[in-house]
């Protein structure tokens, strides 16, 4: 859909380029991520999106997963793939709104097209009914064609509870996770190390934000000591 970072909606990930080499450079926030990504891309190679399989970034607020999942995304226009960011509920509420025109077949081809397509905050809200089915019928379009990254708070086993139907919530998982690379960020937030104050809210009132649980054929696990999410 979109070659540059910009149009892709992915414009927070900076990058040098040196000697025309594509490879991804993170910023100075961004030390743990690029050691992801660098896991990622070890081949030197487009593999990982030419393999038309699934991504999911998950891990607690905070830790660098929108951050990543951007990277990814910038990498992949560098490659000259087509790419969009959306968040879920951008993406729900377009395919809602499409019903009410009857451009629904229209929209969703939107979503199918890009070679690489980054659902960031899955699972926030529970799916209603229409939502459930509406991101059934994107993730079984896409399946085996095209690429799909989606980020969560959530571990992956947790993502069934967030189907108004559970059949369709097991059929769509089923498709995704199966070829599925998982990566984990652990640590606290980094929005907890740059508040005003010099502490953060959680920390003066005693919180302490639980990992993601792992799930998943393959994965990276990278401790975060820098980035958001």
């Amino acid at each position: 859909m979109h070659r540059t970072s910009t149009e892709a909606g992915c414009p927070s990930y900076r990058q040098e380029v040196h000697s025309g080499s594509t490879r991804p450079r993170a910023d100075v926030r961004g030390g743990a991520h690029a050691r992801c990504a660098q896991r990622v891309d070890a081949t030197g190679s487009t593999s990982w999106r030419d393999s038309k399989c699934g991504h999911y970034v998950v891990g607690s607020c905070g830790v660098g997963k929108t951050y990543l999942a951007q990277a990814l995304g910038h990498a992949a226009c560098r490659a000259g793939y087509r790419v969009l960011f959306i968040r879920t509920d951008a993406l729900l509420k377009a395919l809602a709104r499409s019903r009410a025109d009857n451009s629904f077949d229209r929209e969703l081809r939107r979503f199918i097209a890009p070679d690489l397509i980054v659902i960031d905050d899955f699972g926030l809200r529970k799916l209603s009914g229409q939502a459930s089915s509406d991101f059934y019928d994107l993730v079984v379009e896409r399946h085996t064609r095209a690429s799909t990254i989606i980020t969560s708070n959530r571990a992956v086993d947790e993502w069934m509870a967030v189907f108004d139907e559970p059949l369709l919530g097991q059929s769509a998982l089923d498709r995704f996770c199966h070829r599925a690379h998982q990566f984990v960020i652990d640590g606290e937030s980094y929005r907890k190390r740059t508040a005003p104050s010099g502490k953060s809210e959680s920390r003066k009132l005693g919180i302490r934000l639980p990992a993601a649980k792992t799930l998943g054929s393959s994965s990276a696990h990278v401790d975060s000591d820098v980035g958001g999410e």
